[in-house]
């Protein structure tokens, strides 16, 4: 459009020139200008002409006005606008114009809070705009020129500013019916960058039609070709596009969107059939490469938003999210504290419907997903449709929003029926004391600006329901048959089983604390129930749990259903010890009663004095951390049969 004004205001002041008087140049010029770029048109040095040895117009002083409401004073200002031309040709309607010179222009690019771009120039008709006067029968430029140029944009709305400076153009048309060239060079963020582009039929786009265009744009940080048609203004451009660049997060860098420090986010590659209508640009059948990443699909972006729209259909054979999250650690001794910022969900918005191969989040692999990823405001709400992992589907809701100063609101629902629980706790968390296979369901909420704070906050509901597993560690079919085996802590260890065929319970979570009262497990001899709570946060378990089983027959038979074994420590090193504090008594008062025929008191009434007093009333399960054996002094002056059986149990 820049490009139709310049040779408007050279045949204009050519007209002008030669047919009014010197005195009225200027004024006259001025206002066939304005009308015709329906923009104010200022000369404030005059227009010279010089008859030797070609025909010469010069005007000093050179202003297009910019739109109402804009920043900058003007669209376009030059020191200077230098027209040569051959006299003779003008005879026949033929402007045959040497050279045109534009010195040290300015050119202020700018969109306006309203959405308005300055640059589309003339009146709202487009033909009347740039239909050339009728005696001009054709135009030729052997050289228009453009030295030590600037070109600067501002989005007034977003607050953006982006420029090109030390700018050299050559145009050259040979006709409006001949393709016209434009190449130069230019600096981008200080590195250099090359243009050429080709215009086939000139004479269109200045009656306000289209033509073929060829545009190279050659720099470090991008490359562009586009071969397509299109016009000046508003009208569609429409054509095949080529963009590459090193890496995405230098342009956008130079672009004006810095993006929060990651990794990833380098080299880039984007293909397809471009689209654009007025503020809206569609890339059919588009090829996109970013970093390792390949994806293919329909984008539309509309940028007649507050913030661009981005809607679509992508399909991915590999989404691996691993280089973005940087290096794995050694699993720590504590959450990680390095800030978590979602910031950059506000440079965009988004409607995009993504099919995946295979997604990999850390060591967790999932397969044939399907998901809508819906980004609005600062919140993106990730709907999971179907994918498969770890033995069995899963689908869900992810949702994130920035709730600045660095922190964000997270929540999650997920339902995974038929996984493997011991393959997703190892790559999800280290844990490999559980083994497995049913339905997880979480519903879960968390705040905070890292990850320590996300695991302290979780908050909501949790269940687990399996099959035909284990529990590694313990083995509690042995501790249902032999209290020896019970007390002495031969069934527990890294080779010790306890094989289920049912397992699961719910959980309330709050604070980063699972708190259940219902875990169940039942399998080959023995069952068990149990309370307690997972700290999520501080990465450690404390559970009171209730081997169910009996030894012996008749009157000798020792039923176990009652000792709760404490399972407590961290993750990575728990404890198990049978509660014999308030345990040991009861379980000796039964088996001498048993003997002694069942009654309260002789033999089993005495064991149970000797034990130092009434054995408990109830039978249930100790509090989460109540469950220790308590403390014994260093030196008893007279041990009980309490402290002796409970001697016999390693700590």
């Amino acid at each position: 459009m820049i490009g139709a004004g310049v040779l408007l205001v050279a045949a204009a002041l050519v007209g002008l020139a030669l047919w009014l008087p010197g005195s009225f140049v200027a004024r006259d010029l001025q206002a066939t200008l304005s009308d015709r770029l329906g923009r104010p048109v200022q000369l404030t040095g005059g227009v010279h002409l010089t008859l030797w040895p070609i025909f010469g117009v010069e005007a000093r002083g050179f202003s297009i006005g910019n739109l109402p409401g804009g920043q900058a004073a003007h669209l376009v200002e030059a020191d200077a606008i230098d027209v040569g031309i051959a006299p003779l040709p003008l005879l026949s309607g033929r402007i045959e114009i040497h050279q045109v010179g534009l010195t040290s222009p300015r050119i202020h690019l700018e969109k306006l809070a309203d959405g308005r771009v300055n640059w589309i120039l003339g009146k709202a008709a487009p033909d009347p705009a740039f239909h050339t006067p009728d005696w001009i029968k054709d135009i030729s430029v052997d050289n228009l020129s453009i030295r030590s140029g600037q070109i600067a944009y501002a989005d007034l709305k977003a607050n953006g500013h982006q420029a090109l400076d030390r700018i050299n153009v050559t145009l050259r048309l040979a006709g409006l019916d001949q393709p016209g060239t434009a190449t130069g060079d230019f600096a981008l963020d200080g590195t250099s960058a090359k243009l050429d582009l080709t215009l086939d039929r000139p004479r269109a786009l200045l009656s306000g039609g289209d033509s073929p265009v060829h545009l190279s744009l050659d720099s470090k940080p991008l490359m562009l070709r586009l071969n397509g048609t299109g016009g000046f203004g508003t009208g569609p451009l429409v054509g095949d596009v080529d963009i590459s660049g090193p890496s995405l997060r230098e342009l956008a860098r130079i672009g004006g969107s810095p993006l929060a420090p990651s990794p990833g986010l380098g080299a880039f590659h984007v293909t397809g059939h471009l689209v654009r209508d007025g503020q809206v640009i569609r890339l059919e059948h588009a090829g996109v490469a970013i970093d390792h990443l390949r994806a293919s699909g329909d984008l539309v972006i509309d940028t007649g938003h507050p913030r661009p729209l981005v809607t679509g259909d992508v399909s991915m054979p590999d989404l691996d999210l691993n280089p973005y999250l940087g290096p794995e650690q050694p699993f720590p001794a504590s959450w990680p504290r390095t800030p978590v910022s979602l910031a950059g969900l506000r440079a965009f918005d988004s409607d995009l419907n993504i099919s995946a191969g295979r997604v990999r989040f850390r060591r967790i692999v999932a397969t044939q997903a399907r998901l809508n990823a819906a980004i609005h405001d600062g919140t993106a709400n990730i709907r999971l449709q179907r994918m498969a992992l770890y033995g069995g589907t899963g689908s869900g809701q992810i949702v994130a929003s920035d709730t600045g100063g660095g922190g964000g609101r997270y929540g999650a629902q997920l339902d995974l029926g038929g996984v493997s629980v011991k393959a997703l706790l190892m790559d999800l968390a280290r844990i490999d004391r559980l083994e497995g296979q049913g339905r997880v369901s979480l519903n879960l909420t968390a705040s905070g600006g890292n990850v320590d704070d996300l695991m302290h906050s979780l908050a909501g509901q949790a269940s687990l329901d399996l099959a035909n597993g284990a529990v590694v560690g313990v083995d509690m079919a042995a501790v249902s048959k032999s209290i020896a085996t019970a007390l002495s802590g031969q069934a527990i260890g890294p080779n010790a089983r306890t094989a289920f065929s049912t397992a699961g319970g719910s959980f309330t979570l709050s604070r980063g604390v699972a708190a259940t009262r219902n875990l169940a497990l039942t399998g080959p001899g023995v069952g068990v129930g149990g309370v307690g709570s997972i700290d999520l946060g501080n990465r450690a378990l404390d559970m009171a749990i209730k081997p169910q089983g009996a030894v012996g027959g008749g009157r000798s038979r020792l039923d176990l259903g009652a000792v709760p074994f404490h399972v407590h420590g961290p993750w990575t090193h728990l404890s198990y010890e049978p509660d014999l504090g308030g345990v040991a008594r009861r379980l000796l008062g039964q088996q001498v009663g048993a003997l002694a025929g069942g009654k309260g008191d002789g033999l089993g009434g005495l064991l149970q004095s000797l034990g130092g007093g009434t054995p408990p009333a109830g039978d249930s399960a100790p509090a989460p951390g109540k469950g220790s054996p308590p403390a014994r002094p260093a030196k008893p002056a007279k041990p009980s049969v309490t402290d002796l059986i409970g001697g016999l149990i390693p700590h």
